[in-house]
């Protein structure tokens, strides 16, 4: 295990995101559906940007496709198709069968500790479920070998990247920094997880996780699109409501700002009321930090919620950082 890449991957429901310690990032959308491509190549070129595995469930297709097979299941994190997002996600990060990677990942809040404890049986499935190395790619890539795992919550992941500091290359734990009560707040995909913590310990009473996130703001935008068009809209029309405010259906293009702003404004409001009834005012924290890929797509609904709360840098991408720093520190 000399070699290792210590990699920090936030294997979330929406999105996979990496980090490697030289700080090299990459993120993929977490998409992939049981059986082959489904697509015939026009030309000399692939037409879908996906790539297809081999696994002892079968065949499995991966990436920024427009079919997928839903995330949105509370056995996702040990299951086969999260091991084809992961390797698929290392994959097209450049790693290959030469790389040994030293892995950790992360589950949400209420599902990482059960009764007050960390929920043991969960944590060494997922655990078990990556050092399998079982998915093979089908054609000229080769997939990483994952010869260590570790797993975090994915809300402590985010604290950990606040106080684990890198100077002259070397991790630092910053204890003035992890000596204060703090609040994080990260909104991800399939859910928002809330911790409170100070010196490397959760108030379990007032943590929580919902199932509330940017998947359920695409499903309720996918919803109001029905009830006004009676249209089922696909992944990438949704996409382009969420992003633009306006949808192509039928050949014409339909404003639907207001669609856009009710799905994201009533997921909004869910996370809030669960966010203050764990929290409160947050008046005795010294500061509560957004992260996650949710909070920067509602970061204008969320600024004035506290006086004191900030956005972490680039805060997508906390989880990975806070992930990677975990693996390094405990190689």
């Amino acid at each position: 295990m000399t070699n290792a890449v210590q990699a920090g991957v936030d294997d979330g429901f929406s999105e996979t995101k990496i980090v490697l310690p030289n700080g090299k990032k990459f993120k993929i959308s977490s998409r992939a559906r049981a059986g082959g491509s489904g697509s015939i190549s026009i030309g000399s070129e692939s037409s879908s940007s996906g790539k297809c595995y081999s696994t002892p469930d079968g065949e499995y297709f991966a990436g920024v496709i427009e079919r997928a097979d839903s995330t949105a299941f509370d056995d996702y994190p040990i299951s086969t198709m999260n091991r084809v997002v992961v390797i698929n996600a290392l994959i097209n990060m450049g790693l290959n069968h030469e790389d040994m990677i030293d892995i950790c990942t992360g589950l949400p809040l209420k599902r990482y500790y059960k009764r007050g404890g960390v929920n043991e049986a969960l944590v060494e499935k997922k655990i078990a479920n990556l050092m399998k190395n079982d998915v093979v790619p089908m054609g000229s890539d080769t997939a990483p070998k994952i010869v260590s795992h570790h797993v975090l919550s994915e809300g402590i992941a985010a604290w950990i990247d606040q106080i684990v500091e890198r100077k002259d290359g070397e991790l630092v734990i910053n204890e003035d920094l992890a000596s204060e009560r703090v609040g994080i707040i990260d909104i991800g995909g399939q859910t928002t997880d809330i911790a409170v913590i100070k010196d490397w310990d959760v108030d379990i009473s007032r943590s929580s996780t919902i199932k509330a996130g940017a998947l359920l703001v695409e499903k309720m935008a996918a919803e109001y699109i029905y009830e006004e068009f009676s249209v089922e809209a696909t992944w990438e029309q949704i996409n382009s409501v969420l992003s633009t405010g306006k949808i192509e259906i039928f050949g014409q293009e339909k404003d639907v700002k207001d669609i856009a702003m009710q799905a994201s404004m009533d997921v909004i409001r869910r996370i809030e009321s669960e966010v203050r009834s764990n929290i409160n005012s947050g008046a005795d924290l010294k500061k509560i930090i957004f992260v996650g890929g949710g909070a920067i797509k509602f970061k204008p609904m969320l600024e004035n919620w506290f006086p004191h709360a900030i956005f972490a840098d680039d805060a997508a991408f906390a989880n990975a950082r806070g992930m990677q720093k975990y693996a390094e520190l405990n190689y």
